[in-house]
């Protein structure tokens, strides 16, 4: 069997996420008000590390629909990469209250997160 390396690995994963970020801004173009495909392509950001761009799609989201727990979560994500807790805070209490079961089994450690926060 051929040994596959790291660097081809990650050269494929890059690859497929401008795949993918090709399709969403295809669609976002075809369809821009789906909050969703803003969502998609925001988290797609998150996980390239780009928090300003992932935010400024989930504010688009939330534009588009202001009762949207994910986008409020995603936000919230975006802002505890950066350390900003006040701010990850305040979404995830949005998220919580817009949404109680969103973290019913604790999967998500929302209300960890801001208790321990509270806290300090």
């Amino acid at each position: 069997l051929p040994t596959v390396t790291e660097s081809t690995l990650n050269g494929q994963v890059r690859s497929n996420q401008a795949t993918q970020m090709a399709r969403i801004n295809a669609t976002i173009q075809a369809n821009p008000g789906n909050p969703e495909d803003y969502i998609e392509r925001a988290y797609n950001y998150l996980y390239s590390k780009d928090y300003e761009a992932a935010r400024k799609d989930f504010n688009q989201a939330l534009r588009l629909d202001p009762k949207s727990a994910d986008a409020y979560y995603g936000r919230g994500l975006s802002y505890e990469m950066e350390n900003k807790h006040a701010e990850a805070i305040a979404d995830y209490r949005k998220v919580l209250e817009l949404d109680p079961n969103f973290d019913e089994d604790g999967e998500y450690g929302l209300a960890d997160y801001i208790q321990e926060w509270d806290k300090k």
